[in-house]
């Protein structure tokens, strides 16, 4: 297993793409503890790593997956995905408390740089839940895109007609019950209409669907990162309103 690991890394070595222009320090001697860095999705994550002998494992919280597995050689960590994805990449440290990692995707041929700074474990912690939250606010959203789809597939077979009640959608509809349940929230499908109050009498051929709001999610789900509450309009747009 030893053998292959080098045989690995020795070609990641090879087929890396060198960072560009920024000017390497040596590698610390203890790169175990905490660090952000902003991926391409746009969103800013935490992670934990851990200094084995020559090795680096970086765990994503808050579950403590295995992120990457690097080697290191030289002043330079060669890693691949520990998600068994084709992904590589190579690590270089700007400072004492900056690195460069340079990724790549053999999938998709697509290279990113991202930039993974050191911080305190309080900021991890904090980081993470900020990213909890907005998990749990996307999964809100995406329970009403479900339910809209699930409206207009009953109009479709009831000349354009909105049923009258949400609970009407099961079970030809709508399957799974849960999406009538906030994720912020949590806990088990109680009613249709516990978090997301439904206003019937409306038509999918209606002449204003961009501003007809079809739902109205109860208040007190949301309070970060502001207190608020989501509203589905008939054309399916999802939109965030204060409260």
């Amino acid at each position: 297993m030893k053998t292959k690991l080098i045989v690995l890394v020795a070609a990641l070595a090879v087929a890396c793409i060198a960072a560009t222009g920024a000017s390497a320090v040596p590698l610390s001697d203890d790169l175990s503890g905490y660090y952000k860095f902003g991926y391409s999705d746009g969103n800013t994550y935490a992670v934990k790593a851990e200094m084995g002998i020559g090795a680096l494992k970086v765990h994503v919280l808050p579950d403590m997956r295995t992120l990457y597995l690097g080697i290191i050689l030289d002043d330079k960590i060669y890693f691949v995905d520990g998600f068994n994805r084709p992904r590589w990449g190579v690590l270089t440290q700007i400072d004492d408390d900056t690195a460069l990692i340079t990724s790549h995707d053999a999938d998709t041929g697509e290279t990113t740089e991202m930039t993974a700074v050191r911080i305190t474990e309080e900021e991890a912690n904090r980081i993470t839940e900020e990213n909890r939250i907005r998990d749990l606010n996307d999964g809100c959203i995406n329970n009403l895109v479900q339910i809209s789809l699930a409206l207009h597939r009953f109009a479709k077979d009831h000349d354009n007609e909105l049923p009258y009640s949400l609970d009407e959608l099961f079970p030809n509809y709508v399957t799974d019950r849960s999406i009538f349940v906030c994720p912020v929230r949590g806990g088990q499908f109680t009613d249709y209409e516990a978090d997301y109050e439904y206003v019937p009498g409306f038509r999918t051929d209606s002449p204003n669907p961009d501003e007809e709001i079809i739902i109205n999610e109860v208040s007190g789900n949301h309070s970060s990162p502001i207190d608020g509450h989501f509203v589905l309009y008939l054309n399916g747009r999802v939109d965030f309103r204060h409260d």
